[in-house]
């Protein structure tokens, strides 16, 4: 299932997180097209596998940044750990850029939603853990919050940035990440509660979804 699933992401910018997709990807693991099958989700499953294997990737990402720098005996800088976390975790999204408004309408979908806010929640808490944090009171779940809306609306500003390597995203990140740096201050009006909070990175999903063609964004 696993070769199937990684070699049909090779034709999502194609055909879209899809059967078709994972009928090719089949194809090319040696299977017959008709494996693709054995998905019931069929391309919600497709989708949701790239969410885990991204934040997977994500956590020996951040496992390696935090052992480099303990060999060199240095403090980690919170808001600069956080601020590359979400860059790196973001640019996996690059290569089907063009498919990912698709996405965000599956993972926003009522009946797909408890497993993409699952994965999300887990993806800002692992930030969160390998950048030191080990709270345990209300302000578990501010941080959380707030990392959540700044990824989310970073992803959004992604999805129609036509800049150099997305110049316009990161650098809108750079200003957002004062929300993280100047948590002391919002820690006192931010009012969210520990199941509300992952809605916030797929806001706009449901207008995103209807946005025509997969392939349409031009770099």
């Amino acid at each position: 299932k696993v070769k199937i699933l990684d070699n049909a992401l090779d034709f999502v910018v194609d055909h879209g997180w899809s059967r078709k997709a994972l009928s090719c990807g089949a194809e090319q693991a040696g299977y017959a097209g008709v494996a693709e099958g054995m998905f019931t989700g069929g391309g919600d499953d497709l989708v949701l596998y790239f969410i885990q294997k991204c934040n997977f990737q994500l956590v020996e990402y951040l496992k390696f940044t935090v052992e480099e720098h303990e060999s060199k005996e240095e403090k980690i800088k919170v808001t600069s750990f956080i601020r590359s976390a979400v860059e790196y975790r973001l640019r996996m999204i690059i290569p089907c850029i063009g498919a990912w408004p698709q996405a965000m309408g599956i993972l926003a979908r009522p009946d797909i939603f408890p497993k993409s806010a699952e994965e999300l929640a887990k993806m800002v808490d692992d930030i969160w853990y390998y950048a030191g944090d080990r709270s345990a009171d209300i302000n578990w779940y501010t941080k959380r919050g707030i990392l959540a809306k700044l990824y989310g609306s970073t992803q959004l500003v992604m999805l129609t940035d036509q800049s150099p390597d997305f110049k316009d995203t990161w650098e809108f990140l750079d200003r957002r990440i004062s929300d993280i740096s100047n948590f002391a201050k919002i820690s006192q009006s931010v009012k969210d509660n520990g199941s509300a909070f992952v809605e916030t990175a797929f806001s706009g999903a449901k207008v995103l979804k209807n946005i025509a063609g997969f392939g349409d964004t031009k770099r």
